[in-house]
């Protein structure tokens, strides 16, 4: 998924839009958010350049090689990853999401 305002939508991951990455836990150039977020997160690749036009499988590789994930919607809507900078702030961003697209509708 990509973080579209006002909502989510699902793309295709080849597309290019940024991306932030979190953590519970710190890990190498993370910034740590503090307040209510408790949160770590960076928006660079192991380059040290901005991910400002990535694909998906770049940002979550990337966010996976510093023991991180993708920001999620909520962390991303509430401003937890705000701190890692990067002028993403205005930007379509990919999310970490634990709910995968279907080619079906889900049975009720």
């Amino acid at each position: 998924q990509c973080t579209i305002v006002p909502s989510p939508k699902n793309v295709p991951s080849t597309e290019l839009f940024g991306a932030r990455c979190c953590s519970e836990t710190p890990f190498a150039g993370a910034v740590f958010t503090g307040g209510s977020c408790n949160l770590y997160s960076y928006a660079r690749d192991a380059s040290d350049v901005c991910m400002t036009d990535v694909n998906y499988n770049y940002a979550k590789t990337t966010c996976e090689s510093y023991g991180a994930r993708l920001c999620t919607v909520e962390e991303n809507s509430n401003n937890c990853s705000k701190a890692s900078r990067c002028g993403l702030n205005s930007e379509q961003i990919w999310v970490w999401s634990d709910i995968l697209p279907t080619n079906k509708p889900s049975a009720l």
